[in-house]
């Protein structure tokens, strides 16, 4: 009897976890392969660039406040180096996550040579299908799918921080354009496949 009301319980747990996975037309809304190396130049001439390695994709186990209940939600995270291969620097640069409500979001995680974006921006994929596109010309190159993301900093006061991004342009095609500081901005210069 005991073993049947576990194998009951273990089939109940097991029922009740959701797995939310990416669609392939999700995973288009960032560019990357992870084998870029992408150059940006400052409006004062300083250089920085961001070595991208291969994307890593996983699942995330959240508890879902239903009595036995996890939700397993897949991440597919791009991690970056800034300058050489073998720095000691390493970050996601954007993060894809399935979402329960069935509207993955997109999250922007940008630290740079004396610039951070604080805090990371996120957006749902629907509204980043949706968002109106401009038209952006940069040393490498003209675009006309360019949105333009704006940090909330509304919750803190991160604008007093000289650090401070102001605004992320983001290519549908290429990806991170441009971001812009106070007193400069960074432009992509030049993408190279490592």
């Amino acid at each position: 009897m005991l073993k049947k009301t576990l194998i009951l319980f273990l089939f109940a747990f097991l029922a009740s976890c959701t797995k939310y996975k990416l669609s392939d037309e999700d995973l288009k809304c960032v560019p990357y392969n992870g084998n870029e190396k992408l150059y940006f130049k400052s409006s004062y001439g300083d250089v920085d660039s961001f070595i991208l390695d291969k994307p890593d994709r996983y699942f995330s186990e959240v508890y879902s406040h239903k009595l036995i209940d996890f939700d397993n939600f897949e991440i597919v995270d791009f991690y970056f180096t800034r300058g050489k291969p073998d720095s000691s620097f390493y970050s996601p640069l954007v993060r894809l996550q399935a979402a329960d409500d069935d509207i993955p979001f997109l999250t922007i995680y940008l630290i740079a040579k004396d610039a951070k974006l604080e805090p990371e921006y996120s957006i749902g994929l629907d509204e980043y299908k949706k968002q109106q596109t401009i038209k952006l010309s940069t040393a490498y190159g003209s675009f006309s799918d360019v949105l333009i993301f704006y940090p909330d900093a509304t919750s803190i006061d991160y604008e007093k921080q000289p650090e401070y991004i102001t605004k992320v342009y983001w290519s549908k095609s290429k990806g991170l354009l441009r971001f812009d500081k106070k007193d400069c901005y960074w432009e992509l210069s030049d993408i190279k496949i490592k």
